[in-house]
């Protein structure tokens, strides 16, 4: 039901809210940002599982995280699951790794969210998952090609069952400062270290992408 709609008509209608309380929740791709949605879920008292490169539940993740699912069991994690979030690098192994095998293990009332790269989802496999109620619905700030082109199929589907921010998922009123906080806190460790980039803040392995 669409809120903005109803006012804009001016009709009153009560509709039914989702409880968001021992929902599941399952991060894919729990690094810094999948930390951060996993513990703003289980405050708000969802079940949380995640997905990353290695197994273990690490030590600062025991209090939030449930169980931990590599990418190759992916299949098998989001069986469960009533919304997938999705905080993935683009990698080789990560693109296109959200597709119909995927939209097909997932509930029919499951909800799927990417604020990672867009490259990790299928967008074909998506649309069809949505117009023929293989998953509830879908909210998207990242996609395959941006900016989003006029032919996309996306721009068709039912504004009921999508919605679409624009790489926006980042842009806070403090975006600037806390990237400037970032460069003058790493100018300072390597100017204390003689040069080294040992102890960098927010560094990124070429070897792996990300």
């Amino acid at each position: 039901f669409n809120m903005q709609k109803a006012q804009k008509e001016k009709v009153w209608k009560r509709f039914q809210v989702d409880m968001l309380k021992n929902k599941e929740m399952l991060v894919v791709g729990y690094g810094d940002i999948g930390r951060s949605i996993g513990k703003r879920a289980k405050a708000l008292g969802m079940v949380v599982n995640g997905v990353r490169s290695k197994k273990v539940i690490e030590e600062r993740d025991r209090e939030v995280v449930s169980q931990m699912f590599t990418l190759q069991d992916l299949e098998r994690a989001v069986e469960t699951a009533d919304y997938v979030a999705l905080a993935l690098p683009h990698t080789k192994e990560t693109e296109n790794v959200v597709g119909e095998k995927i939209f097909e293990k997932m509930k029919t009332s499951a909800v799927l969210i990417n604020v990672g790269r867009g490259a990790s989802v299928d967008e074909n496999a998506l649309c069809d998952a949505l117009n023929t109620g293989k998953i509830r619905g879908a909210a998207l700030d990242v996609f395959q090609t941006e900016p989003l082109p006029e032919t996309s199929s996306l721009w068709m589907i039912d504004e009921s069952k999508i919605l679409m921010s624009f790489h926006s998922a980042d842009l806070t009123s403090d975006y600037h400062d806390l990237a400037m906080d970032v460069f003058v806190e790493n100018l300072e460790r390597f100017d204390r270290s003689g040069g080294k980039t040992d102890d960098l803040i927010n560094k990124v392995d070429k070897t792996v992408g990300y």
